[in-house]
This record gives structure tokens, C-alpha cells and sequence, in this order.
């Protein structure tokens, strides 16, 4: 049958543009965000959990977290083995015996769909189960999602002040206001990626699914692979000469942590809970929900504490620029993870 040959040339085209076009882009966008995760490792910024001011962090151990989640992926998506047929028209080989009966039809054909590079499927229909594609799709489309929150993070902290951006001579930000640079980058990644994911989360729902020995409703699906590749990839680039435009905020970022004591409160309190004061939680939600504390309302709390001196001054030494936790042995963890 032709499903035969259109099959094997579509999992060679998969394959080839997995290995040739899209490891690469992906190895070179994680790459990146490493290298600015170690740049970034101890650089302290102010966390935000649903929004609000939370515990510092730094910038690294942040864009650590998702070279790690995408070099996960990544390695998943290479690992994956594309599948390939020769067994004609509902799978049993009827016309190669008929024709040839002394043949070991079942060697032959794995033998040539391994001289290929892929994995023979031995148990089909006309229908080679799509199921290797399928992960293929399902591996760019978690691929895409985190990208897809990672610009949007980005576009956040630019937004912020956070980033600044370089100035390209001859780009317009604005057709009316002269002053805007805006990401355009990163919001056109974000674009990008979100049509790929529409193209590739309607090809894993239908290709999962064919009647009986075969319909032909998955060819006409099948010849938008390519497009989904091809947004993803524009995804990926865009990305990376987004990321390559930004510049960290260092001296915002600084000010802006000592704008917000309350946020070591965490910290009080859990060493004050661990010297036996079983109040600790409730006294610092007295002293500072809802509240924007400054250095001097923070060091009168802990003066007033009725605790030994050894203890005073450990709470003394807390500020939101060292209460950092394990941040930046994590993005050092990070790196010796991500080996490229």
C-alpha cells in the first residue's frame, strides 16, 4: 500500500526535523538561560506569590528553573523512538506471502525500517499507530507551554523594571509614542508558540484515533506537522533574541527589596517557633499582615522580643537582601544538570 511509503517518509521528516532543526534551536534557547542563571545566581530580587510581595529570591535560581524544566523535556523529546511500517494493507502482509511465501517477511521489513533509523511496529492496521508521533507532540507541546510561561514571566519582570532592554537604533517601539521599547520578542514567541500548540494538541487528539483498518481523515491532518514545527521554531528564536536584548535592573531591584521588610517575617517567626515560642506564627501576623514594614519597625519588633541575645541577633542579621535560602547553591546544582 502507499500508506507504506507516506508513513515512512513522514517519520523520516519527523525524525530529521526533530533531530536537525528543533534539538538544536531548543539546545542553543537553554544554553541561554543557563548562562544568565549563573550570571544572575546572586542577584537578590523580591518574590511574589499570587502577586503579592513574598520571600526574596534571585534571578537565577528563577530562570533556573525553567532551563531546568525545558532541559527535562528536552531530553525526552530526543529520547523519543519514531515508528515506521512495511506490512501492507491492513497489516498482515497478505499480498508480500501471497506473492512471495517463503520469505521471512517479518525480518525483511523490520530490517528495512531499521536500516532507517526508526522502529519497526509490527502490530498495525493500514494504520501504522501514531502513537511515537503522538509523543513527539505531546513533548514540543509541553516544550512550548513552559516557553509560554517563561515569556510571559519575562514580559512581567520588563514591565516591572526588572530588565531593561537594549536599544535597537532602527527599531520603531511605538507609531505614536517615541519613547516605548517595547518586547516584542517575546510577545511574538508567545504568538508563535500558541499556534504550534493549537496545531500540535489537535494532532495528538486525532491521530490517536482511526476507524476500523483505516479512513483517510488523517492525511489531510498529517500535512500540518510541518506548521506546528514551524510556529515552534519561530517560537524558539524569537525567545532567544528576546533574551539577548535584556540587561538586569540591579539597582531597582535592590531598592525595591528594601522597600519591603515584612517580607522576612517568614523568617522571624520560623526561628522564633524553633527556640519553643508556639505563638510566633500569630504575633507576626499581628505585626505585619497587610503591612509594608520598614527596617526600623522590623528591628523595634525584635528588640522588644523577650528571647536570649545569641537569638536577638540572628533575627538582627536578617534582611531582604540575605534571606535567600539555598538559591544560589541551586542554580550551581542546576548547572552541573544542564551538561551543554
Amino acid at each position: 500500500t502507499t500508506y507504506d511509503i507516506d508513513t515512512t517518509a513522514y517519520s523520516l521528516a519527523i525524525k530529521r526535523s526533530r533531530d536537525n532543526i528543533i534539538l538544536p534551536s531548543l539546545k542553543l534557547l537553554i544554553r541561554e538561560i543557563k548562562q544568565m542563571a549563573e550570571l544572575y545566581k546572586g542577584k537578590p530580587m523580591l518574590g511574589r506569590t499570587h502577586g503579592q510581595p513574598a520571600v526574596p529570591t534571585t534571578m537565577g535560581k528563577e530562570l533556573m528553573v525553567f532551563a531546568i524544566r525545558l532541559f527535562r523535556e528536552y531530553q525526552e523529546l530526543k529520547s523519543i523512538i519514531i515508528e515506521a511500517k512495511l506490512n501492507g494493507a491492513v497489516g498482515n502482509y497478505n499480498a508480500h506471502f501471497a506473492a512471495f511465501p517463503n520469505v521471512n517477511w517479518l525480518k525483511f521489513s523490520a530490517d528495512f525500517i531499521d536500516s532507517l533509523g526508526l522502529k519497526p511496529n509490527l502490530f498495525t492496521t493500514q494504520i501504522m499507530p501514531y502513537d511515537s508521533f503522538i509523543k513527539i507532540f505531546q513533548s514540543l507541546f509541553l516544550i512550548n507551554q513552559v516557553l509560554i510561561g517563561f515569556n510571559q514571566d519575562l514580559w512581567r519582570y520588563i514591565s516591572d523594571d526588572y530588565f531593561l532592554q537594549k536599544i535597537e537604533e532602527k527599531q520603531v517601539g511605538s507609531s505614536t509614542m517615541p519613547q516605548k521599547v517595547n518586547p516584542i520578542d517575546l510577545e511574538n514567541s508567545e504568538g508563535n508558540l500558541g499556534i504550534a500548540n493549537s496545531l500540535l494538541g489537535f494532532l495528538i487528539q486525532k491521530l490517536a484515533i482511526s476507524r476500523l483498518q483505516r479512513d483517510l481523515s488523517d492525511k489531510t491532518v498529517k500535512r500540518n506537522i510541518g506548521m506546528a514545527f514551524a510556529y515552534s521554531l519561530l517560537g524558539y528564536q524569537s525567545t532567544l533574541k528576546g533574551l539577548n536584548k535584556l540587561s538586569l535592573n540591579e539597582k531597582f531591584l535592590k531598592e525595591e527589596l528594601l522597600e519591603h521588610w515584612e517580607i522576612i517575617t517568614e523568617g522571624i517567626q520560623t526561628i522564633l517557633k524553633t527556640g519553643g515560642d508556639i505563638q510566633a506564627y500569630e504575633k507576626l501576623k499581628e505585626f505585619s499582615q497587610g503591612k509594608k514594614l520598614d527596617q526600623n519597625q522590623i528591628k523595634n519588633f525584635v528588640e522588644d522580643l523577650k528571647v536570649n541575645p545569641k537569638t536577638k541577633k540572628q533575627l538582627l542579621n536578617l534582611t531582604p537582601l540575605n534571606y535567600l535560602g539555598l538559591a544560589e547553591k541551586l542554580v550551581d546544582e542546576g548547572i552541573k544538570i544542564i551538561k551543554f
